[in-house]
């Protein structure tokens, strides 16, 4: 069974210009999530979807600079640049991770892309429906025959935009493994959209001193050291 990540990332954005390369305790945004993921025992293969847009090209020089898998789709048809991604690399099962999360877990990737593997679901994930983990952790996992299949049903531009919607919407068509944690931490952010954010995550790597921290680790340090919580308070009641 080929399992193959991927993580799509541009340099435009509304947030945090430029953010997929932007320094992040000496690597780039874009380099701390691919490299956890790398870690994820059941991901075969990494690959970075990029668009066509001359703005990417940035990204495209510095996946080839690091001989790290890289893709150039649509710009905005999401879904399409996914699913042709998927199609290149031969995947059977895909696991989407989303660039501005440098705190992935390998163990939830695991997670999520052996219940999809196993072929008793088309559809894994920890995002939604709803969110119990912090914001910043979310994975999803689906087969590429399902995909297949979303990539048809798919006609509304927003749902091809952001590639996973059909699953949501469409439930009832999909068999959906919703991985949950017993607490909720859906309040906590550990992504990084902003200025605030990218100063926690600083924060965060500087005190591992290295990227192979889990995310359980990563919570009881929180808990020793509430402040950390405070640094992109603005960011989390500007999202709320």
């Amino acid at each position: 069974m080929s399992v193959v990540a991927i993580i799509s990332s541009k340099m435009s954005s509304t947030e945090l210009l430029g953010k997929s390369l932007i320094n992040l305790s000496g690597e780039p945004l874009l380099a701390r999530v691919l490299e956890r993921v790398q870690r994820a025992r059941s991901v075969d293969q990494v690959v970075v979807a990029a668009s066509t847009s001359p703005a990417d090209d940035a990204i495209v020089a510095y996946c080839q600079s690091r001989q790290w898998n890289v893709f150039r789709g649509a710009e905005h048809d999401l879904l399409e640049r996914f699913y042709r991604a998927a199609h290149k690399y031969r995947a059977e099962v895909i696991v989407r991770v989303a660039p501005d999360c440098p705190f992935v877990d390998p163990a939830l990737v695991d997670e999520a892309a052996n219940w999809v593997g196993d072929g008793h679901y088309d559809f894994a994930s920890n995002a939604a429906m709803p969110r119990t983990f912090p914001q910043g952790l979310e994975v999803e996992a689906f087969s590429f025959k399902s995909f297949a299949r979303l990539r048809h049903e798919s006609e509304l531009p927003a749902w091809r935009e952001h590639v996973t919607t059909g699953y949501y919407r469409q439930a009832e068509k999909y068999r959906l493994r919703r991985i949950v944690h017993e607490e909720n931490l859906s309040h906590m952010r550990w992504t990084v959209e902003s200025l605030e954010d990218l100063e926690f995550a600083q924060t965060v790597y500087d005190y591992f001193g290295h990227d192979g921290f889990s995310w359980t680790a990563m919570l009881q340090a929180i808990a020793k050291r509430p402040h950390w919580s405070h640094i992109n308070r603005p960011a989390r009641q500007h999202a709320g």
